[in-house]
């Protein structure tokens, strides 16, 4: 239910008791129990090309060949809090130098799950291919998860507006992605998964907490030829630690035996899930003592 650890279960495809990153990184003291190996590590023995935009979380970062910071653009060499644009371009660079023939893995992240999404300038202004409208706030209502206990007041109307905002700005940056993919020349031998580490922060029983609203994030899979049933919702449980496995056996790589989660490459097939539980954790965000609240989830 927060950054760190979720992204920590993403690349070591183990819960955050067991790879060490149980909350935020760097000053605070989390990070990989020595000789933790991640799927990147195991992509690259594969003669895989791996990179990322934006953030990894963890500590020690994994071996990405191409990891540019947050504010630099490698395409235009200029250096802003673009963020979005950034990520779009960074990717560009990327396969714009992309061997022929060589697999590769890349996560392409935009900042929006956080609170930064109240700054609009994180899309260039005049970028092309804009279509959405201005929220309308008269018509934001409360959140599911909040019951109707939950007063809707101006501030809260605005913070729920921008977050909408941030929403549009998300689904412009994936087809921005997707764009590239098909430029390319990949579009049709590439796995694409969408999904988030967590749910919406600074908003209420949101991120930090093993609710509804921090765990339940979005999944969407485009796989040509191999996915059984496009455009088809799935109610399968997935969690983080099943990526890391469906990563390894799409890539030719068996999992190690210890990994506590399931490929979902049978599920895209139409197949039977394997996973009949979900375990959530969150033990802390930072270290200081109000972050510190420790809670365990399971959901059938």
């Amino acid at each position: 239910a927060t950054c760190a650890a979720s992204r920590g279960a993403l690349f070591s495809g183990l819960h955050p008791h067991q790879n060490g990153i149980m909350g935020f990184i760097d000053t605070h003291g989390f990070h990989y129990r020595e000789g933790l190996t991640t799927f990147i590590h195991a992509l690259k023995g594969k003669g895989y090309a791996c990179g990322l935009t934006y953030k990894t979380g963890v500590k020690p970062n994994p071996p990405f060949d191409f990891k540019p910071s947050y504010k630099q653009n490698r395409l235009t060499g200029e250096d802003s809090n673009h963020l979005v644009n950034n990520s779009i371009d960074n990717f560009r660079f990327f396969l714009q130098r992309h061997e022929k023939g060589t697999p590769f893995y890349f996560q392409a992240q935009t900042p929006d799950t956080h609170t930064t999404w109240q700054r609009p300038e994180f899309i260039k202004p005049g970028s092309e291919g804009w279509p959405y409208p201005d929220v309308d706030l008269a018509k934001v209502r409360p959140f599911d998860w909040l019951g109707d206990d939950f007063p809707m007041n101006e501030r809260f109307r605005r913070e729920v507006g921008t977050y909408y905002r941030a929403i549009q700005r998300v689904d412009w940056f994936v087809g921005k992605i997707l764009a590239l993919l098909d430029e390319f020349g990949h579009a049709d031998n590439t796995l694409v998964i969408f999904s988030s580490d967590h749910g919406p922060s600074h908003l209420l029983r949101g991120k930090t907490t093993p609710y509804e609203a921090g765990l339940h994030v979005p999944l969407i899979v485009r796989w040509p030829g191999v996915v059984a049933n496009p455009g088809t919702r799935c109610s399968a449980l997935v969690s983080f630690v099943d990526l890391s496995p469906t990563f390894l056996e799409a890539a030719g790589v068996a999992p190690p035996p210890y990994l506590p989660g399931y490929s979902l490459i049978p599920v895209f097939k139409g197949k039977s899930p394997a996973r009949r539980y979900l375990y959530s954790s969150y033990v802390a965000h930072t270290t200081n003592q109000g972050s510190y609240w420790p809670t365990r989830t399971i959901t059938d």
